[in-house]
């Protein structure tokens, strides 16, 4: 039911209110979680994520009753976004430092409170540490997601130290709040952005630029090309004119002498179509 003062539809501002909360989450939700959080009627909840779920948009877990983005949405997501995102604008980066450090290198994601790996180039070398797209680390545990964590906001940070549980990953995984506070000290914080946001997001941009000045001087070119090409047809087409003017030209002056021969000849006037006819094709 649309409202008349407002011209909102309610059914559709709820889908898209669900959409977005799941996307800034990051995480399966509940079913009550989602009924709090949106304030809509628990009927009205479960018949709109019965829809969405038949229709692939959001995925339930039964082993957790949990929600969250489905595959349908994703791909949608991925086909109108896909030229400008930015897996796609850091893929050749990474295949760039593989090359030049021969190690694995990967471009690390926040999803939630754990860093998720969204595009990685695998080292060429024999003995090689693989990381997979898809896989999920905490924050604490990689160097990937403590470069996240140094560059969070203050308010998400200390949220973050607030309700982290810190689990061992491998020997050397950092267990307590205070030596993740001390590696992640205002010196670290500004040592990351310097020694890593700042060069990827310098060679992204000059890469955009780079590639929107060569996709304008190729649009330039085969724009020179095409008119090149409208010019040389139009020259083609003047000169099969002239020369079909030419011919019609030398038929009409043919054709006049041919009826001259005719007439000198007294050739009936009966005869004279095949007469002109045959002196035409001499």
């Amino acid at each position: 039911m649309a409202n008349a003062s407002t011209g909102v539809v309610k059914s559709a501002d709820r889908v898209l209110d669900l959409f977005e909360l799941l996307a800034r989450w990051g995480a399966e939700m509940s079913h009550t979680d989602l009924v709090e959080a949106l304030q809509i009627p628990k009927s009205s909840l479960t018949q709109l994520l019965r829809n969405l779920v038949s229709r692939g948009y959001v995925e339930f877990s039964p082993s957790t009753k949990g929600y969250r983005l489905g595959d349908a949405f994703m791909r949608l997501s991925r086909q109108t976004g896909e030229s400008r995102s930015l897996v796609g604008l850091i893929q050749p980066i990474l295949e760039e430092i593989t090359r030049a450090t021969q190690e694995t290198s990967a471009l690390n994601q926040l999803k939630g409170d754990v860093a998720e790996v969204v595009a990685t180039v695998p080292s060429t070398q024999r003995l090689v540490w693989h990381m997979h797209r898809g896989d999920l680390a905490p924050l604490y545990a990689t160097s990937g997601g403590k470069a996240i964590l140094a560059n969070l906001p203050d308010a998400m940070r200390a949220e973050y130290l607030r309700t982290v549980t810190f689990k061992a990953v491998t020997p050397k995984t950092i267990r307590s709040k205070r030596e993740l506070q001390r590696q992640d000290s205002e010196e670290c914080a500004k040592q990351v952005p310097r020694l890593y946001v700042e060069p990827f997001a310098e060679c992204i941009f000059k890469r955009q630029a780079a590639r929107k000045a060569a996709a304008k001087q190729e649009k330039a070119s085969r724009r020179a090309e095409r008119k090149q090409q409208a010019e040389a047809a139009r020259q083609a087409r003047r000169e099969q004119t002239r020369k079909q003017i030419e011919q019609i030209k030398a038929d009409r002056a043919k054709r006049a002498e041919c009826s001259k021969k005719a007439r000198a000849q007294k050739v009936l006037l009966g005869d004279r179509p095949n007469f002109i006819t045959s002196c035409m094709g001499k």
